[in-house]
């Protein structure tokens, strides 16, 4: 999930309730908020894929079903025509990424061991291993060099007032250790490196209930911050050490997806503390880790930026739009107005520091990404969007509301690409596709990929492919 539109998904991954993604042995169920008549049935074989014929192709009206909603093990999923979107396909234009560039995905971190499906409810079994393999064999044809991996936290109390940070195995949704040590091995075995990154987006008083965290936001006072600081330290030491073992590549520092970032809300009162706490903890990691080290938005010191090997930056902002201006989108009219944001113009004056950044982008492939560009949940059904949206479920779901619109996610992912390409990017830099999904799922069932920022089994991915290609 996105916090204020800028951190990474997903806090809806811990809910245990929810209304939407099945498959079957040919195809895969249709989502239950449309009934369409006719449906393009795309290989998950990307290697079997032209782009875009294979989307404007195979055209068929009548769909095979399973009763069997938690199987994963399809050859072909079936997209509903009025899933493709409003938009003709973009044309690739000027692929692949410069050379020196880092191709990179983010995984969902949606992850569950026996239910990698994230079908809840329904008593899906299926080992989250396996389909991790299958998706690393996906992205090495994907052309990705690195995957990141987002390792959910929350905060508890303890009886003294102090806090803590919940370990991945009682952690809802989290990988454990021993999944994310197999999927660091997988990886390697392709030649894919690994990268971690942190999100402790919220406290609960009782983090590790079955019933869900009821989490909330501590205030950020000064108090609250050395309390942070004092859990985080050794927190961050103990998952180096553990990182280190398993042969993980690069982590982050600090933690941009979490309650206390990496820089202060009020920088007068905090600075030094930041400051120093974050020397003492990369001082402290250098070591026990030999990988690189990542900040996303760093402290804007020389002295503190000389300790990093790469420099994150937020996602790529959702460009908001006026419905004339959605009706009419183009590659063209999304790339103008990517380079009057203000990014365009932060990301410029990272380049002239010559440190490797990495640039992070997506979109939901629905209809109104572009007018509401506030935080849909992805993985499960709840009443409105934003902020803890899936901690007030409802059976009313504001998902099954929701058009799908894989043409307009691919308009945006060719400009985006396209926008990247043509900035000056120091050497090492990375170019990271957000919320890649962990299965070949495309339509609900209790997670919404259909909708979702994932580009598994959508044309964006083909357009992923060969702005990855080398």
């Amino acid at each position: 999930m996105f916090m204020i539109k800028l951190l990474l998904p997903s806090m809806a991954a811990f809910l245990l309730v929810g209304c939407g993604g099945g498959g079957s042995t040919d195809t895969e169920l249709t989502s239950n908020t449309i009934s369409p008549k006719a449906f393009y049935s795309i290989s998950t074989d990307i290697a079997n894929i032209a782009y875009p014929e294979s989307y404007t192709s195979n055209f068929n009206n009548k769909l095979l079903t399973t009763a069997d909603p938690c199987n994963l093990n399809f050859s072909n999923v079936s997209v509903p025509k009025e899933w493709m979107g409003q938009f003709s396909f973009p044309t690739i234009k000027n692929a692949p990424l410069k050379s020196n560039i880092v191709r990179a995905v983010q995984l969902t971190d949606v992850l569950l061991h026996d239910n990698p499906g994230f079908i809840l409810n329904k008593g899906c079994k299926d080992d989250l291993q396996a389909e991790l393999l299958k998706t690393v064999i996906r992205l090495k044809e994907l052309g990705v060099e690195e995957i990141l991996v987002t390792q959910w936290h929350w905060i508890g109390k303890n009886l003294d007032g102090s806090w803590y940070f919940t370990d991945p195995v009682n952690t809802f949704s989290s990988l454990s250790d021993l999944d994310l040590a197999a999927l660091v091995r997988f990886a390697h075995s392709f030649g894919i490196k690994i990268m971690i990154l942190n999100q402790i987006q919220a406290m609960s008083d009782d983090p590790y209930s079955i019933h869900g965290p009821h989490p909330y936001i501590p205030e950020k006072t000064y108090d609250n911050k050395l309390k942070w600081f004092a859990a985080f330290r050794p927190f961050s030491v103990e998952r180096a050490i553990f990182y280190q073992s398993i042969g993980v590549d690069a982590i982050e520092v600090g933690c941009s997806s979490c309650i206390f970032t990496s820089q202060p809300d009020d920088p007068e009162q905090s600075y030094s503390l930041y400051y120093n706490q974050y020397v003492s903890i990369i001082t402290d990691i250098r070591k026990v880790f030999n990988g690189k080290i990542m900040m996303i938005n760093p402290l804007l010191d020389q002295d503190f930026l000389n300790l990093l090997d790469i420099i994150g930056l937020y996602p790529v902002p959702t460009i908001k739009l006026t419905t004339a201006e959605n009706k009419n989108l183009t590659v063209e009219s999304y790339k103008v107005a990517l380079s009057k944001d203000l990014q365009d113009k932060t990301i410029r004056w990272w380049i002239t520091n010559n440190k490797p950044l990495m640039i992070q982008f997506g979109i939901q492939s629905r209809a109104n990404a572009l007018i509401d560009a506030d935080w849909v949940e992805e993985s499960s059904c709840n009443v409105s969007s934003g902020l803890f949206a899936a901690y007030t479920t409802s059976t009313n779901c504001i998902q099954d509301q929701l058009k799908p619109d894989f043409s307009l996610q691919a308009i945006v992912t060719e400009a985006t690409l396209e926008w990247i390409n043509e900035l000056p990017l120091p050497p090492g830099s990375i170019v990271n596709s957000l919320n890649y999904w962990a299965t070949d799922i495309i339509t609900p069932a209790s997670a919404y990929p259909n909708i979702g920022m994932s580009v598994r089994n959508k044309p964006a991915e083909s357009i992923l492919k060969a702005w990855y290609k080398k």
